[in-house]
């Protein structure tokens, strides 16, 4: 059996529908997230395919190196989403966020959707969060941001396939959690 490299006209097919969440409804009209996911995952693994069938490798996981514009721009959609959600869970709402209401015109048109993301939509929700979670997303996209190519940010250019890697990858990350030391639990750093 031959095997064929996968048709970019596939690829292309699976990510434009994927970076259409709110088009995944269930029976009763209602996001179906997990459906939306699904294919996520489905498109992801078609670019890799793609990509690999190509001779550029790109890993499964978070890829804090990469620099591809497309990527970076999926990394922040998703940081501004988990920021949402946390949010969310504090006053106990389940809305679908600004992150996903604003997916496709993200992918069309990232940099002036991404400013007013940041500056109009993310407000409310850093006021909801503890000082401390508000300044480390804060600084996740600061760090993000800083990582584009000069000049890069502010294209007019619609984002590729890699911004829903970005974006998978990003959301599927999970810090390790920094070791205590549990030797120096004495009590010479209170204050007196």
């Amino acid at each position: 059996m031959l095997r064929r490299p996968i048709p970019l006209n596939l690829v292309d097919a699976a990510f434009h529908k994927a970076v259409n969440p709110l088009s995944y409804k269930d029976k009763r009209n209602r996001w179906n997230e997990r459906t939306w996911k699904r294919a996520v995952g489905i498109t992801c693994a078609l670019s890799r395919k793609y990509y690999f069938d190509k001779g550029d490798e790109h890993p499964m996981e978070l890829d804090e190196n990469d620099r591809d514009r497309s990527y970076l721009y999926g990394r922040l959609l998703a940081v501004a989403d988990k920021l949402e959600e946390e949010a969310q869970k504090q006053v106990e709402s389940s809305r679908i966020t600004n992150a996903m209401r604003y997916m496709q015109r993200f992918q069309q048109r990232p940099a002036d959707t991404w400013k007013m993301l940041r500056s109009e939509r993310l407000g409310p929700y850093y006021k909801k969060l503890p000082p401390d979670r508000r300044n480390w997303y804060s600084w996740q996209i600061t760090q993000l941001e800083n990582k584009f190519i000069p000049g890069e940010i502010e294209l007019a250019v619609p984002l590729g396939v890699r911004f829903l890697e970005g974006y998978s990858n990003q959301k599927a990350y999970r810090p390790a959690k920094p070791k205590t030391d549990v030797s120096n639990t004495d009590n010479t750093n209170k204050e007196e």
